[in-house]
C-alpha cells in the first residue's frame, strides 16, 4: 500500500499488510516524511516493510537531500521505490532492495528485464499497458511483476503549479465538486468527468483519475497468470477508507473465490470504479 501520510502508514501497520511504500511526493495539507516518523514506523514495523519512495522527478538538491538522509543507515528501512533511472546508479550501493515504480514505464518484458539487469528486484507495471501486453509480459519477464489494482496512480505530472491561479484570478463561482472537497482542484474533461489535482509539498501538481482502478472482480485471473505482487494506491484516501480497502483486499486474497462477491459489497469511494487500460482489450 503506498500511503501519503503518517496517520496513513500507522493505519496500514495496524492492518497487517506485507509491505508499505512512504509517498515520495506528498499531497498537501500533509508534510512530507520526517526522519523520526520513518524510524518510528520501521521500529514498529513487525512482519511488514516499509520502503521509501523517491519524487518522480529529481534534481541534484533533490538527490543531494535523500542522499544525506539515506547515507546515516540509521532508518530501518526494506528497500526503496526507484521512480526514475538516475536514482537506481546513485542510491544502489546502499544494500536496500529497489523496486521500480509504474512511472519506469515498464510496458514489455524486454523493458523490466533492463531493469532487472540495472538492479531492480521488482517491477511494477505501466499503468498504460492493455491486457494482452500485460499478460505476455507477465509471462515473459524475468522479475517479479507488481500491479496496481486498486486506487488512482498518477495519470498527468505537472511541474506547472495549477493552485497559483486561485491567488490571482477571480474566482468563477462557488466551488461544487461532485465527489472531492472542494478544497481540491478538479481538471474537467470534454465529458464533464472532474479529475481531481492535487498539489504536493514540492508545488508540483498530480492529476489522478476519475474514477480508482479497481482489479478485484479479476483478482483470480491475474493471479493465475503470475501476479503475486498486488499494490494499492491510497495516497488519496481518508484512513477509514483505506482501511476497508485494505481488508477488502485481505480478504480476496485469502480466498480468491470471493473476489466478485467482495466486489459487490465494496462501496465506491469517488466516482466509482474503472479497469483502466483493461477496459479498452
Amino acid at each position: 500500500v503506498k500511503v501519503n501520510s503518517y496517520d496513513q502508514a500507522k493505519a496500514a501497520l495496524e492492518e497487517g499488510i506485507d509491505a508499505i511504500y512512504l509517498s515520495g511526493e506528498v499531497f498537501e495539507p500533509f508534510p512530507p516524511f520526517s526522519k523520526e516518523e520513518i524510524i518510528d514506523l520501521t521500529k514498529n514495523k513487525k512482519d511488514t516493510k516499509i520502503y521509501l519512495s523517491f519524487p518522480r522527478m529529481m534534481f541534484e538538491k533533490d538527490f543531494s537531500e535523500y542522499g544525506h538522509l539515506l547515507d546515516q543507515n540509521d532508518l530501518g528501512l526494506d528497500g526503496l521505490i526507484i521512480t526514475n533511472l538516475g536514482a537506481i546508479n546513485k542510491f544502489k550501493d546502499l544494500g536496500l532492495e529497489l523496486i521500480g515504480d509504474f512511472s519506469l514505464n515498464i510496458y514489455n518484458h524486454k523493458a523490466a528485464d533492463f531493469y532487472k539487469r540495472q538492479g531492480l528486484s521488482v517491477a511494477t507495471l505501466s499503468v498504460e499497458i492493455p491486457l494482452l501486453d500485460a499478460k505476455e509480459t507477465i509471462a515473459k519477464s524475468h522479475i517479479p511483476i507488481e500491479m496496481i489494482v486498486h486506487g488512482s496512480p498518477v495519470v498527468m505530472y505537472l511541474e506547472h503549479d495549477l493552485y497559483e491561479n486561485i491567488n490571482v484570478l477571480e474566482p468563477i463561482g462557488e466551488e461544487d465538486n461532485q465527489h472531492v472537497d472542494n478544497n481540491v482542484l478538479v481538471l474537467v474533461d470534454e465529458k464533464g468527468y472532474e479529475h481531481p489535482v492535487y498539489r504536493d509539498n514540492n508545488g508540483r501538481n498530480h492529476l489522478i483519475l476519475y474514477k480508482d482502478l479497481c482489479y478485484l472482480p479479476i483478482l483470480k485471473e491475474l493471479h493465475a497468470i503470475g501476479v503475486n505482487r498486488f499494490r494499492i494506491e491510497g495516497c488519496h484516501y481518508d484512513i477509514e477508507s483505506l482501511r476497508i480497502i485494505i481488508r477488502t483486499y485481505k480478504k480476496a486474497l485469502n480466498d480468491l473465490s470471493a473476489c466478485k462477491e467482495l466486489f459487490d459489497s465494496l462501496n465506491p469511494t469517488y466516482a466509482g470504479f474503472t479497469l483502466g487500460a483493461f477496459d479498452f482489450n
